[in-house]
């Protein structure tokens, strides 16, 4: 995120993700504060599928220098649960965001996603 994204009120965003969404399974979707004066406050984060609602998260958090373990209650990271995927929508991620003190503040947002099946091994036809 960028300071031009964020206002001590909340407001929501979103970003495309469809690149990183191929199969079910779970995603996490991470808010990880890199510079500026303010952390950044979040909630409300949302998997959408062509502008539709098909996973939530909406714990509250905030997104700032702690990385150590054990993790803190209400970290910012969010789990998603991805039940059916369609290989030709869109999908978003959506999230409410606010800074902590002011806009100030700047980060990465990761999204990674585990398929809920193992991958299979596939021979390669040799005609």
């Amino acid at each position: 995120w960028q300071t031009r994204q964020v206002s001590t009120d909340f407001a929501t965003v979103q970003w495309n993700v469809t690149q990183k969404v191929y199969t079910t399974g779970r995603a996490q979707a991470g808010f990880l504060y890199t510079s500026g004066e303010s952390f950044l406050k979040v909630k409300n984060v949302k998997l959408l599928e062509n502008g539709k609602e098909v996973a939530a998260d909406l714990h509250p958090s905030l997104a700032d220098k702690y990385r150590a373990t054990p993790f803190k209650k209400d970290m910012f990271f969010y789990i998603l649960e991805l039940k059916k995927y369609d290989p030709t929508a869109v999908y978003i991620l959506q999230a409410d965001i606010a800074g902590a003190t002011g806009n100030d503040t700047r980060g990465n947002i990761t999204f990674n996603l585990s398929p809920s099946r193992p991958f299979s091994v596939v021979e390669l036809n040799k005609q």
